[in-house]
């Protein structure tokens, strides 16, 4: 349970973030015995400032610890993603500005303007990385065949290819026999 101090102050720094109440819902137990908290999830994807941020579902015992926990949960929901949207992009704020003033749709629309760009990127370049890898695979290989080849004076070796019937029919074709002579070997 918080002291009534705590509780004044958290009252306060609500109001100085312009805490969005609509974000979180406060709801009595069935049971009488405490009070459920359930957070609305992050409008950006938070990363490391995830960490600050309380679970999405908090019981609590009390009213008053309820209205902390509620209260508490706001705050750093509201500053985490604002930190995030904002940190390295404006300009000329205060930390407090950063935390303290709510998001705007521009603000919120550029940043994932800027992130998916950033996905992109962050794609593709996994996309290159594996395909120089496979690339370096094959030329170690061929490396390898060759010096194999220069000193045991080995032929690459070719693989075979399926006949058009093998591949209709689900059966490995059979090879037309050779006709052959017979020989009469009590006949020399």
């Amino acid at each position: 349970m918080s002291d009534l101090n705590q509780l004044d102050r958290l009252r306060t720094d609500a109001g100085l973030h312009n805490v969005d109440f609509s974000r979180a819902a406060l709801v009595a137990e069935s049971n009488g015995h405490g009070y459920i908290i359930k957070f609305d999830p992050p409008v950006v994807p938070l990363g490391p400032l995830a960490e600050t941020i309380l679970d999405r579902t908090v019981h609590a015992r009390s009213a008053q610890g309820a209205e902390a926990v509620l209260l508490d949960g706001l705050i750093k929901l509201h500053r985490a993603e604002r930190q995030r949207v904002r940190l390295g992009t404006v300009c000329g704020w205060s930390s407090d500005q950063i935390a303290r003033t709510p998001l705007s749709e521009t603000e919120l629309a550029t940043y994932r303007a800027r992130t998916s760009h950033a996905g992109e990127v962050a794609r593709l370049q996994a996309q290159l990385a594996e395909a120089l890898e496979q690339q370096a695979d094959r030329e170690k290989c061929a490396r390898g065949a060759a010096v194999l080849s220069e000193r045991y004076g080995l032929a690459a070796a070719h693989a075979p290819t399926e006949t058009p019937s093998a591949a209709i029919s689900g059966r490995p074709s059979k090879a037309k026999r050779a006709s052959r002579q017979e020989v009469n070997h009590e006949q020399h």
